[in-house]
């Protein structure tokens, strides 16, 4: 896959406002599609389908992973093949106790080796350096940004598919 390109702004890997919401809209289409057919072939169970069409990252847990990406990277000695991207993974989450409904959330982990021009998907890394111990001690490092919409979405006039 290659990297998107804004013009006039000089960055490899943005797309512009237009590519964002008909991205998004896309994938809300889809999402309503398959909900309303799972929902006519089982017309007494309510879908298991979890229509969710946005995550917010807390910029702590954000600055935590990349605080020890560099640990990884930095250390001595140096790693065979450093990290050099992010893997995001969409899971649901059930748990029996739970009022509410299963909600979905994004698992984020490390990856070196990603090479995305030669179709390399790199390999995930679960143990990184944790700042909190001193010194820093490998530790598991998969990251749960579970902060989906609707109750964390941005308010009316504020998300860019309201602009």
């Amino acid at each position: 896959m290659k990297p998107q390109t804004n013009p006039g702004d000089g960055s490899r890997f943005t797309i512009s406002l237009d590519d964002a919401q008909q991205r998004i809209t896309n994938w809300q289409g889809d999402q309503s599609l398959i909900k309303k057919q799972l929902t006519q072939n089982m017309p007494l169970y309510n879908s298991p389908v979890l229509n969710i069409n946005a995550f917010t990252f807390d910029l702590a847990d954000v600055s935590d992973l990349i605080s020890r990406i560099g640990m990884y990277n930095n250390s001595t000695p140096p790693p065979a093949e450093p990290i050099n991207a992010v893997r995001f993974y969409l899971g649901k989450v059930v748990t029996p106790t739970m009022p509410e409904p299963p909600y979905s959330c994004l698992v984020a982990v490390g990856v070196s080796g990603f090479a995305p021009n030669d179709n390399v998907g790199g390999d995930d890394i679960i143990a990184l350096p944790s700042a909190h111990s001193k010194p820093p001690t490998l530790e598991d490092s998969i990251f749960d940004f579970s902060y989906p919409c609707p109750t964390t979405c941005a308010d009316p006039g504020k998300g860019i598919m309201d602009l």
